[in-house]
């Protein structure tokens, strides 16, 4: 597996539990790594944050396996990445923007380009968090505060299905399954209140919701 830990990229096996260190970053100290995925290449890449979430100190980096690039800056909390099926766009959410940007994606050198805002993510809704596609080139979004997952179109920046989850901080998510069509939901417990709490026991918990649709594939990384 690949892990992101506070500021480095860490190759971890889990049959014998040793951690090699595939590239450290230069960032802030009061700064950690958050979601991380692959690209349809093999890159890995990865955004920062700040801890207390307040200033725009975090970044954007793709790991080629021996590189580091850093592909974007002033970032607030780094959140959910995903591909169009045909790999030319990439989709990137800084959380407390409340917007999905889309970038023309280069699969050979894996530069960005080109970004603009596709998805207005209403308050009311919660905040964009983890983030997901499927074959159809929607996109899967989970709401932090929200306690659902939604499912929009990027083309038109419409929202096309919201599926509540049983808890209230949801994460991110993710297909799986035999048929790629079973979508995968983490949440946390983290900021609520005992009332919140109450509400939705079940926060923190892992969900699996059985969908119409098929999801885009995980990408493995490079050797």
């Amino acid at each position: 597996m690949i892990l992101g830990k506070r500021a480095s990229f860490v190759d971890f096996e889990p049959a014998s539990s040793r951690q090699t260190v595939l590239a450290a970053l230069s960032e802030s100290p009061t700064n950690r790594i958050n979601d991380g995925k692959c690209d349809p290449a093999g890159r890995f890449l990865a955004g920062t944050m700040d801890m207390n979430e307040k200033e725009a100190s975090g970044s954007l980096y793709s790991f080629d396996g021996k590189q580091t690039t850093r592909l974007l800056d002033d970032i607030r909390i780094s959140n959910g990445l995903a591909w169009s099926p045909d790999h030319k766009t990439f989709y990137y959410i800084d959380t407390p923007t409340s917007e999905v940007k889309a970038f023309d994606y280069d699969v050979t050198t894996g530069q960005i380009a080109n970004p603009h805002v596709v998805i207005r993510v209403p308050e009311s809704l919660g905040w964009p968090d983890g983030m997901t596609s499927d074959t159809d080139g929607n996109l899967w979004i989970a709401l932090w505060g929200g306690a659902q997952v939604t499912r929009w179109n990027p083309k038109d920046g419409k929202l096309l299905e919201q599926i509540p989850v049983p808890a209230l901080q949801t994460s991110s998510c993710v297909f799986g399954g035999r048929n790629m069509n079973e979508l995968f939901i983490t949440s946390a417990r983290v900021g609520m209140s005992d009332a919140d709490l109450k509400k939705y026991p079940l926060s923190g918990g892992l969900f699996r919701v059985v969908t119409k649709v098929e999801g885009m594939p995980t990408f493995e990384s490079n050797p």
